[in-house]
């Protein structure tokens, strides 16, 4: 090899180069051809049960590539080097490195990364009041005589066909009312299904109902 010749030239003659690693330098020329492309995720983001990704924030969200015009012209995006999380149950913030493409450069090469969850769900409860030791002669009432018990969740969309329909922490909420004279653990179960039903359908009617 030429560039082994040439550095053993330079060396003593009793010292032997035994191999020299990489044994192959590549250089791509670049006529000033450049461009931006998004950075995207590449990997997998998983939370706790309770929990969901909201969304994933790259810090710039865009860096420049250079290249040689018939590389640049494949490269539309600059994925990170593939992370994995599971079981997350709070933010995480991290400096990630742009995957290396043949013949490109990335400026910078690295972005920070920002994860941001929040719990899936919330719910508020009214409970029913109840007197304890009350005289016998005595009648106590309650107003009003139903209370609402209401389950909001929240909804991230995206359409990856046609994102004008995309949303972001849309709430969807339901309710039912039962009667103060019954526990709440009496009736729980059922007014949670007629909510997750009343939901699902909501859900349904302002994502694919219209595909």
């Amino acid at each position: 090899m030429d560039v082994q010749k040439k550095v053993q030239a330079q060396l003593l003659s009793s010292t032997r180069i035994v191999s020299l690693k990489p044994d192959t330098l590549e250089f791509f020329f670049n006529k000033g051809a450049r461009k931006k492309v998004p950075v995207k995720l590449a990997g997998v983001v998983e939370t706790s049960p309770e929990y969901y990704l909201q969304r994933v924030e790259f810090t710039p969200d865009s860096v420049e590539v250079l290249a040689p015009s018939a590389i640049l012209d494949t490269i539309t995006e600059a994925f990170i080097t593939p992370v994995y999380f599971s079981d997350l149950s709070a933010n995480e913030k991290t400096i990630s490195m742009l995957r290396p493409v043949r013949g490109a450069k990335f400026i910078p090469d690295q972005v920070e990364m920002n994860v941001m969850i929040d719990l899936y769900t919330e719910k508020t409860v009214e409970v029913p009041v109840f007197g304890v030791n009350f005289p016998g002669s005595k009648d106590l009432r309650t107003f009003p005589s139903k209370v609402k018990v209401t389950l909001t969740v929240k909804v991230t969309f995206v359409n990856n066909t046609d994102h004008k329909d995309d949303f972001t922490d849309q709430q969807f909420s339901a309710f039912q009312t039962y009667d103060s004279s019954k526990l709440l653990s009496e009736v729980q179960d059922e007014l949670i299904k007629l909510m997750v039903k009343d939901i699902t359908e909501q859900i349904f009617n302002a994502t694919v109902a219209n595909w």
